[in-house]
């Protein structure tokens, strides 16, 4: 889960609501402290944080914390759950939540009904608008002020929530509403920009993954290739390696897509670096039996 100070939830909730540094202090603090405690130079007490975000129109209780947090859902079992759809091994997914509805049957929760009928509607469901509403529905339940790709950063979202953001924007690109989806993604970065760990949180890399794609199938190349390296920095930085591979043959194949319209061999020679280094990770890490081949075949045929 991604880990916020206050000092940030403070400021961007401050920019985010059009407050000034003297209209959000007057009668609870002076200037100079709110700016300390903005910097990091301070730390404003629980009774001080409280009365500032009441009077940004927050309820400090949801501001740090969204509802239901990892209440049901491990990580593993995330990640497990994810790797399935992502290799289309649906009826094995199927089997699984049917394991785990019989499991938490007795258990009341927000995060539950959103992680299984988000899962029902991905091995189910095409993409069409009738999949936005059900997915927009289902995020609303725990994110009511949705709306229009518009959302607060200002909030901590479980990985559910984070979840259905992402596939919000992938079903907008796919009916093809990719201005939308492009909104959603650069929200989203700047989310998870403000955070100060996502530490083997697999759908923040998800989230850099699939905004690079609708921007590189977009034909912004550079600034595809500039998401897919923030990803990889991710990746990096943290002990989560999903995807990893994925990231770098995104960037084999837009450098292949920059040399095809000008030429120029320094992108050719770069496309051949990154998508061997990916074709190398995706056989280390064993990590996607259908995309594997493909991206050998992609290999062979564009650079041998």
């Amino acid at each position: 889960m991604s880990v916020y100070k206050k000092s940030k939830l403070l400021k961007s909730h401050r920019v985010e609501k059009g407050f000034s540094r003297e209209k959000l202090s007057e009668g609870i603090c002076d200037i100079t402290t709110l700016k300390r405690y903005e910097n990091e130079g301070m730390l404003p007490s629980e009774d001080n944080y409280r009365l500032l975000q009441e009077k940004m129109g927050g309820r400090p209780e949801q501001i740090i914390m969204s509802y239901d947090m990892g209440l049901f859902v491990d990580g593993d079992r995330y990640v497990e759950y994810e790797n399935l759809l992502n290799n289309q091994k649906y009826d094995e997914l199927r089997m699984k939540m049917q394991i785990l509805k019989e499991g938490l049957k007795n258990v009341e929760s927000v995060e539950k009904e959103q992680f299984l009928a988000r899962l029902e509607t991905l091995t189910y469901y095409d993409y069409t608008k009738e999949m936005l509403e059900i997915q927009e529905g289902l995020l609303k339940k725990s994110v009511p002020d949705y709306k229009d790709g518009e959302f607060s950063i200002t909030r901590l979202y479980n990985d559910t929530e984070l979840n259905l953001l992402n596939d919000i924007a992938i079903t907008n690109d796919k009916i093809g509403c990719t201005e939308m989806a492009v909104k959603i993604f650069e929200k989203l970065d700047v989310y998870l920009g403000q955070a100060e760990d996502n530490k083997d949180s697999m759908i923040a890399v998800k989230i850099y993954f699939n905004y690079a794609n609708t921007l590189g199938l977009s034909g912004e190349y550079e600034k595809s290739i500039e998401i897919c390296k923030k990803g990889i920095a991710l990746e990096k930085k943290n002990s989560c390696q999903e995807l990893l591979y994925a990231l770098v043959f995104n960037i084999g194949w837009l450098y292949d897509q920059i040399w095809m319209d000008n030429h120029d061999e320094k992108y050719k020679k770069a496309a051949k670096e990154y998508v061997g280094l990916s074709l190398a990770l995706a056989k280390y890490f064993d990590e996607s039996p259908i995309n594997t081949p493909t991206i050998e075949g992609y290999y062979k045929e564009n650079f041998t």
